[in-house]
């Protein structure tokens, strides 16, 4: 409620609002929680960072696309750190490799970061981070299913028994 009367505040005194700034009303009001916990509980299900699943739906709620993406990493690095202390607590990660892919995943951030900016810069067009992303889910979806198929038939044919839960690691 204090949200909604603050932007029927800042409309009455004529606050200029982008055309990408969040417009709260009761629609919107109802749909960001359910959105949230619906990507929070789907993240849960499936094991991946939340991130990935409120991305896009908080494109289609119109936020701005660097907006939306810098939210996306931002819940992607609370999900990876809180598994990553769960794995190193129960004794499940061999930290010369936790510290090594640190290392490699920083780099890469940070130059995916400064190729993305300097695009961004250049052509003055934000699509590339949604067509990004979109490319992203797009190859996860095929190579994931792939991946798992192809471990299962291999399970298979070693004669093991697939309907049990094994150690992720």
């Amino acid at each position: 409620m204090k949200i909604t009367k603050e932007y029927t505040y800042r409309l009455s005194i004529g606050y200029p609002y982008t055309s990408n700034d969040v417009k709260w009303n009761n629609d919107i009001f109802i749909k960001y929680p359910l959105y949230s916990f619906g990507s929070g509980v789907m993240a849960g299900l499936l094991g991946i960072g939340g991130g990935l699943i409120l991305g896009p739906l908080l494109l289609e709620l119109g936020l701005h696309p660097v907006v939306s993406t810098a939210t996306s990493n931002f819940l992607v690095l609370f999900t990876s750190s809180s598994t990553s202390i769960q794995f190193i607590l129960l004794g499940m990660m061999n930290l010369d490799y936790g510290i090594a892919c640190t290392f490699a995943s920083t780099i890469g951030s940070f130059i995916g970061t400064v190729l993305i900016q300097k695009l961004l810069q250049k052509t003055k067009r934000n699509s590339y981070l949604v067509f990004t992303l979109a490319s992203v889910l797009g190859i996860s979806t095929i190579f994931i299913p792939a991946h798992t198929l192809m471990q299962l038939v291999e399970q298979i044919s070693e004669g093991k028994n697939i309907w049990v839960f094994n150690n992720p690691c």
